[in-house]
């Protein structure tokens, strides 16, 4: 081959290092190629008969438009988007602070996504050495600056995660920690999407949580009570101590406590730990419809169903011993309390009946 090749791309210098000390070889900036259509494509099955709507467009500062304006043009040079000139929806861009400093930013398809079914089954478990097998076959790159091998700890999936367990990230107990008591029904809806976030870490996050939800089912009659104020006050006193979630040992037997009460479900998956029950993952449901008309069983039952859909995908589980508590009072408690202590109630028509 004679001469040079001149590349028609940008390209960068390189270091060699030792034992090649000053000498650099040129690799190509635009190393993005993206995947074969062959092996991955992804299309959106919108609803028959579904309005396309167009989003009312949003104004950011100046530092956000620049940053927005880069970021498109980034993504049209790579080939990842192209012009639309004829719009049937359009939906607004969305800057999302990242944690080392800088924006990340992603589109809002609240109204495109209400347009397509929703899926029937639930996200497969991700195994991250079968994934990283998968994406070196396909020539995947990753970002070197969000890998990290090797380490006692680190921040991972929005997660504190060390060898003593897993901690709550204090970013998103601080956006709580910070707020001011909600005014207004977007406030309100903040502070429960804040509270989503952090579900896994939170004893009884539905019962907690459960005077904001009554906010939300009445919009156009917002008043904040005194008990949305001590429950907020309550929150952030518990979230000023979160707790410590273990990782289960593979095979290991775990406990499942679940408590249910008229209008919420509540569950905690634990280890035990030389006779310390060490929380693994929390979960709540509040009773929707006709599942508030369950009988205690039928809750309790509920409550372990659900629990085990949302921990499943985290990992298998291969035992699980159940303990049962309801705070609900039913007509049978008190021929339950006459029958364990021989006491009969203190109404005398409630004794004849």
């Amino acid at each position: 081959m004679e001469g040079r090749i001149n590349p028609i791309n940008e390209v960068k210098n390189v270091p060699l290092g030792e034992p090649k000390a000053g000498r650099f070889v040129q690799i190509g900036t635009r190393k993005t190629t993206g995947v074969d259509e062959a092996v991955m494509q992804h299309e959106l099955h919108v609803k028959e008969g579904a309005k396309p709507i167009r989003q009312k467009k949003r104004n950011f500062g100046n530092e956000r438009s620049q940053v927005i304006q880069e970021e498109v043009q980034r993504l049209l040079k790579l080939g990842y988007i192209q012009e639309v000139h004829y719009l049937e929806w359009i939906s607004n861009v969305v800057l999302v602070p990242k944690t080392g400093g800088k924006w990340c930013m992603c589109v809002d398809f609240t109204d495109l996504n209400k347009a397509c079914p929703k899926d029937s089954h639930l996200l497969p478990r991700i195994d991250l050495l079968e994934s990283a097998s998968k994406l070196k076959i396909y020539g995947v790159k990753l970002n070197p600056k969000k890998c990290l091998f090797g380490v006692e700890g680190g921040k991972f999936l929005g997660y504190l995660v060390t060898q003593r367990g897993i901690k709550a990230n204090p970013d998103k107990i601080r956006a709580i920690q910070e707020m001011r008591e909600p005014q207004t029904i977007k406030e309100v809806q903040q502070l429960t999407g804040r509270m989503a976030a952090l579900n896994r870490f939170i004893s009884q996050a539905g019962d907690r949580g459960l005077p904001f939800f009554r906010i939300l089912r009445n919009i156009k009659n917002f008043q904040w009570t005194e008990e949305c104020h001590r429950a907020f006050q309550e929150l952030k006193s518990y979230l000023a101590r979160p707790p410590l979630l273990s990782k289960p040992e593979p095979r290991e037997p775990l406990l499942l406590y679940l408590a249910t009460s008229a209008a919420v479900a509540s569950a905690v998956l634990a280890k035990d730990n030389k006779g310390a029950h060490l929380p693994v993952y929390y979960t709540s449901h509040m009773f929707q419809a006709a599942e508030g008309r369950y009988n205690t069983v039928e809750k309790l039952v509920l409550a372990r169903r659900i629990t085990i859909l949302k921990v499943r995908p985290e990992g298998r589980i291969q035992e699980t011993n159940v303990v049962g508590h309801s705070h609900s009072e039913s007509w049978m408690d008190e021929i339950r309390g006459y029958l364990e202590t021989g006491n009969l109630p203190g109404d005398k028509g409630e004794a004849r009946g």
